[in-house]
């Protein structure tokens, strides 16, 4: 079994909440009307092949149908991907795995690195920072609890240094 401790760095990319596949959602959170592709493009110009990036949670949202799979926007996207997940990722692990994520969580067991708590939903405890996605842009900053969520980044990965 992976360890995240074993592979987050201050340069690893950070992100979350894209939601592929959930038409609604561009309405729900006031996305443009290309923001599938944009969130594509902005992760290729973004990750290279060799960078480590950790996803926390609703990277593709199963409930929802749409003529493109949900694999179409996730295939070929660069780097090596690991997944806390979140409410809406309802596949089985074998899915993300098949389509390039290593699962290492999921969102209600947060994972601690150098006393910084990721977790899908923003969490209160004994940690230096809260890194999450799930709100989008619904609710305001906290102090201690930075929000991921790609509304919340220019729809691209951030690098962990920059948010530490």
């Amino acid at each position: 079994m992976i360890k995240l401790a074993d592979i987050i760095t201050a340069d690893t990319w950070i992100t979350s909440d894209h939601h592929w596949g959930h038409d609604n959602i561009r309405k729900f959170q006031n996305r443009p009307w290309n923001h599938f592709e944009l969130m594509r493009e902005r992760w290729i110009e973004t990750v290279a092949e060799d960078d480590t990036v950790l996803h926390l949670g609703d990277l593709v949202c199963y409930a929802y149908r749409r003529e493109e799979s949900p694999e179409s926007w996730i295939e070929g996207l660069p780097g090596k991907k690991f997944i806390i997940l979140g409410n809406h990722d309802k596949y089985k692990t074998s899915w993300y795995e098949r389509n390039g994520f290593s699962v290492v969580g999921r969102g209600d067991k947060p994972f601690m690195w150098n006393n910084i708590c990721f977790s899908h939903e923003p969490l209160d405890g004994d940690w230096r920072l809260n890194i999450h996605g799930h709100t989008h842009l619904n609710n305001p900053p906290r102090p201690g609890k930075v929000n991921v969520s790609i509304e919340a980044t220019d729809y691209r990965p951030v690098r962990l240094r920059d948010i530490i």
